[in-house]
């Protein structure tokens, strides 16, 4: 017989902020500072992605993505940044999502896919849509976004050259 010992989950809501706590992760709002914890160590296909896409760096990405979205969380394990992500509007019904994370991330898998659903619905709360793209290089990603309800679509040619899978969730 397995025994599951009580996992601590919470949500707890304020005027302008929701936090979601299970265990010893926590979602919460981003922090200017979680950028340069994240940015010190992004996970190398993260790096390769921005670069590739985008022609930023680390830091350049997240600054550029927590100036722009209307959106904008960061998972933590106890107080270390894990991931940051968010939602940038671009229209009234839809919104593009991101997320960039650090090497930590590759430690905290299980923490990271208990809270990843109910944190894209925290993203799309307010949209009938979101949408981006991944690098088609990066499997763990794409195979992500498919756990958490996005629809993925037929390689393309990114403006930047590279190959990406638009990826998109509706409701």
């Amino acid at each position: 017989m397995t025994h599951h010992l009580p996992v601590r989950f919470s949500i707890s809501t304020g005027s302008e902020s929701t936090i979601l706590e299970r265990g010893e992760y926590k979602a919460r709002p981003a922090l200017e500072r979680d950028i340069e914890d994240i940015a010190a160590s992004m996970r190398p296909a993260d790096m390769r992605e921005v670069a590739a896409i985008s022609g930023q760096t680390p830091r350049e990405a997240l600054e550029h993505s927590f100036e722009l979205s209307s959106l904008c969380r960061t998972l933590c394990y106890r107080d270390t940044p894990l991931i940051m992500y968010g939602t940038c509007e671009v229209s009234e019904f839809s919104g593009v999502v991101w997320g960039l994370g650090s090497t930590a991330l590759d430690d905290h898998v299980m923490g990271f896919l208990r809270v990843s659903k109910a944190e894209v619905e925290t993203l799309q709360a307010h949209y009938e849509q979101i949408f981006n793209f991944v690098h088609a290089d990066n499997e763990l990603h794409l195979k992500w976004v498919e756990y958490v309800g996005f629809t993925l679509f037929d390689p393309v040619i990114h403006e930047s050259g590279e190959t990406v899978i638009p990826i998109q969730r509706s409701r």
